[in-house]
């Protein structure tokens, strides 16, 4: 069975731990939205072992310092779902109060205080590029294996 998470290339990836994987979600209609996703093929959440559990953690503290020295988001959703997905990962979403510019484009969180949802705005790959390597640019350098 194809996985998209499995089968992403890890040049997508904007940075990686020993267990997880970082990257730019592509519906970026809350500026900075990524994904951890483990690096092996596991589709329940508890099944982790204790390291991935700790790395998890670890590593999503580190995405959430990044973008919060990138675009200074106002809070944090970390959805666990794997509804659609069925490989474990998790997205983290940054909200924000007030509308965000980057790249010359006005990001604008019209659901501020209650689930983000989704929108059909539609990036480029060239943007998504874009920032992935803003992102990139303030995660830690060590242990990375990008």
């Amino acid at each position: 069975m194809a996985c998209e998470i499995c089968d992403a290339p890890p040049s997508s990836d904007l940075w990686s731990s020993p267990y997880w994987r970082v990257f730019v979600a592509r519906d970026q209609d809350y500026l900075g939205k990524c994904i951890v996703a483990l690096r092996r093929h596991e589709e329940d959440f508890v099944a982790l072992t204790q390291d991935e559990g700790n790395d998890m953690w670890l590593t999503a503290r580190a995405v959430r310092d990044a973008l919060l020295r990138c675009f200074a988001p106002d809070h944090f959703n970390y959805q666990v779902l794997g509804n659609s997905v069925r490989h474990v990962h998790m997205h983290l979403t940054p909200r924000y109060v007030a509308p965000r510019e980057f790249g010359g484009r006005t990001f604008t969180d019209n659901h501020w205080g209650t689930w983000p949802f989704p929108a059909q705005d539609n990036i480029s790959a060239e943007f998504l590029k874009t920032i992935a390597e803003a992102i990139s640019r303030e995660m830690p350098s060590k242990g990375a294996a990008k």
